[in-house]
């Protein structure tokens, strides 16, 4: 059984350009989503619900360690604990650390996800509020 979804024509070529960006974005893409959630760090601070689970994704992908994991566990806070997840992400070395946290955010975020990719596909790493509601007009 299929299922048919219909968008208007200009989300639907707006999608077909995201789709081809990441197929060809090559080995920049990870440095791309570093430099965007990097201009994004405030928003997502005070964006993420249930962090949580977002720390549970990465760490069952072995993104963060195990003592990495329970030290940011203990923090007090979801916005601190989020602080601390963006800033032991952005000392990294795993080579794929920002395209597991996009995909973690990919359930709960949708939100955070969608204007993340509007940044990539425009090549916007700044913070001058262009967001994905400005590709619809």
């Amino acid at each position: 059984m299929y299922v048919a979804i219909v968008l208007p024509t200009r989300q639907c070529t707006i999608l077909l350009q995201l789709l081809h960006f990441f197929m060809h974005a090559g080995d920049n893409m990870e440095n791309n989503l570093k430099a965007v959630f990097k201009k994004m760090h405030l928003k997502i601070i005070n964006s993420i619900s249930e962090p949580d689970s977002v720390i549970d994704d990465l760490f069952s992908k072995n993104v963060i360690s195990d003592d990495d994991y329970h030290e940011i566990r203990q923090r007090p806070t979801e916005s601190d604990r989020c602080r601390d997840l963006l800033s032991l992400l952005h000392v990294s070395e795993h080579t794929k650390a920002f395209s597991h946290l996009r995909l973690a955010l990919q359930k709960k975020n949708p939100g955070i996800v969608m204007e993340v990719d509007c940044r990539l596909w425009r090549g916007n790493f700044t913070d001058d509020n262009r967001t994905i509601s400005s590709l619809s007009h």
